[in-house]
């Protein structure tokens, strides 16, 4: 699986550089936003995420900052222009030669600067050939429903937006997960997300956007991979034979499936159950706010970051990508009016009947299943 993901981490000073993205090498572009470090300390920063290549728009002042990082061997990523709101981006993948344009954004709070980054979109729209997704903290709602609490929306900062992304030739291409990416107290707003031309949409239909639980920071990270990886059926994995094992045979197998199991496989299991937890006092919190799961969640993030580092050499880079090629005979028309629709109407997860989410995929069909034999039945009681 191929996957991309922007995150405004909102600076590094406070999180200890720590993105919130514990499995950051498995992405094959991060960008992060609004980091608020430059020069060597940002170097350290990114050297610790493993990414092979990298680039920096720095810092204005003490805000700001776009970092994107990626893997050259799934990946080249060719700079075609950057600003201090925005990096512009040509992205060829190693393994299937197919190509997209990528436009990192990070909008000003300001709405006099922001008026600067549309008029920068409409330029860059005019020159853009193929698909083409622009992704990240546009620090603006596209509409009212957008945001709860606080002053009304700014309506003139909704229609500049508006109007850029009709002009650019692009729409929002939805989600999966909760509606709001970005949090302070009682108010909540959808400032992050992701816009695509129809050429995007059509290249690749099977991309999911999703909004991953808040980690160290005001703003909900976004993952941009294939619907593939939500139904992925792990099979046996490849067996490797060291030479050392012919030597002290019987003390190595005991000493080694001691260690695997102690340390990475307690490790990962702890892990999963963390962040799982996480999730569901994320969910809770979006009821409202309530200050003895928050405090619980910061424990817990405090308790994944201790994980996390102690995984840091266990990391490695795993990409596979399936992609679902149309043939020459669908058309142009046909795609662009489906694809939308089909992603919406993609089931990531669901509420079982404890309430609690799932996302496997066996537990997905056993809970639909059950859901029908019981709606039927009904219908038949009522018959009789």
């Amino acid at each position: 699986m191929m996957k991309s993901g922007g995150h405004n981490p909102n600076g590094f000073e406070a999180n200890q550089g720590n993105t919130g993205l514990g499995e950051a090498r498995s992405f094959a572009v991060l960008a992060l936003l609004e980091t608020k470090i430059q020069g060597a300390r940002g170097d350290v920063i990114i050297r610790k995420l493993g990414f092979s290549k990298k680039f920096k728009q720095e810092t204005v002042g003490f805000s700001g900052g776009v970092w994107i990082l990626w893997d050259d061997r799934d990946v080249e990523v060719e700079i075609i222009k950057s600003h201090h709101q925005y990096v512009h981006t040509r992205i060829h993948y190693v393994e299937d030669k197919r190509m997209e344009v990528a436009t990192f954004v990070y909008g000003s709070p300001r709405r006099v600067e922001r008026l600067q980054l549309w008029e920068e979109l409409l330029v860059i729209a005019d020159s853009v050939v193929g698909p083409w997704v622009l992704v990240g903290d546009f620090n603006s709602v596209l509409r009212q429903y957008e945001k709860v609490g606080g002053l009304d929306v700014c309506w003139r900062s909704i229609q500049d937006m508006q109007e850029c992304l009709e002009k650019c030739r692009v729409f929002d291409v939805g989600f999966k997960g909760p509606s709001y990416t970005w949090r302070r107290g009682k108010l909540e707003e959808r400032i992050d997300r992701a816009c695509a031309n129809e050429a995007w949409n059509v290249a690749w239909p099977n991309r999911v956007i999703a909004h991953l639980p808040f980690f160290n920071s005001d703003h909900r990270p976004i993952l941009i991979s294939n619907f593939q990886a939500c139904q992925e059926v792990k099979g046996d994995k490849q067996f490797k034979f060291l030479a050392a094992w012919t030597e002290a045979r019987s003390e190595f197998e005991t000493a080694a499936s001691k260690w695997h199991q102690e340390v990475f496989n307690e490790g990962m299991r702890q892990k999963h159950r963390i962040y799982a937890r996480i999730q569901g006092l994320d969910l809770k919190l979006e009821a409202g706010p309530d200050r003895e799961l928050e405090k619980l969640q910061r424990d817990l993030w405090k308790e994944l970051e201790t994980i996390l580092l102690r995984e840091e050499l266990n990391w490695f880079q795993r990409s596979r990508v399936n992609w679902l090629k149309f043939g020459d005979r669908n058309s142009r028309f046909f795609h662009s009016s489906t694809i939308a629709r089909r992603r919406r109407n993609k089931v990531l997860a669901i509420k079982n009947d404890l309430g609690e989410w799932t996302a496997d995929t066996k537990e997905l069909v056993e809970t639909a299943v059950q859901y029908f034999e019981r709606l039927f039945l009904e219908e038949d009681d009522s018959q009789e």
